[in-house]
């Protein structure tokens, strides 16, 4: 990211041996799935709005503010359906924070993955460090909505207000 070559040459590297590599999605993602996304995007809004975690379940990805996220849209049914898919993998679950709801297990196959993009209004990302988190881009690419934390290059990928939001970590 350009954010990392900057703190780079801030350490002292020598600018001319730094190389920014932009970052890409790490799946394919077929038109088919585009336009499945475009063609739910079309049709009017009803109902709750749908948010979507989709990922490791672990401190790295703000577990501890996942679970203040959950616990709020529980306050207002009516207005929000959240959806968790991933997998434990921390070293101590007795010290994970309580999510509060059920967590649907890890989703391999494209097609899954673009099903569950396609469903969800937004998808949330409340972590505490990454580099270029491509489940943005991934969202991103399937019309989705992406809020996630300014961490890392999420401020490159996400222009806030226009495509998705960037909030403060």
């Amino acid at each position: 990211s350009f954010g990392m070559a900057a703190q780079m040459t801030g350490l002292g590297a020598p600018r001319e041996k730094v190389i920014t590599v932009p970052n890409g999605v790490g799946a394919d993602i077929s038109a088919a799935h585009v336009r499945m996304a475009a063609a739910l995007r079309a049709r009017p809004s009803s109902g709750p709005l749908k948010v979507l975690y989709l990922g490791r379940l672990d401190a790295q990805k703000g577990l501890d503010r996942l679970a203040a996220v959950a616990a709020a849209l529980r306050e207002e049914p009516d207005r929000f359906v959240l959806r968790l898919v991933g997998g434990r993998i921390v070293d101590d679950p007795a010290r994970a924070p309580e999510l509060g709801a059920a967590i649907e297990p890890p989703v391999l196959d494209a097609d899954e993955i673009a099903e569950l993009y396609a469903w969800a209004d937004v998808m949330i990302l409340p972590s505490r460090y990454e580099g270029l988190p491509l489940a943005i881009i991934e969202a991103m690419t399937r019309r989705g909505v992406p809020i996630a934390t300014d961490v890392g290059a999420v401020a490159e990928a996400i222009q806030s207000g226009e495509d998705g939001y960037v909030v403060p970590n």
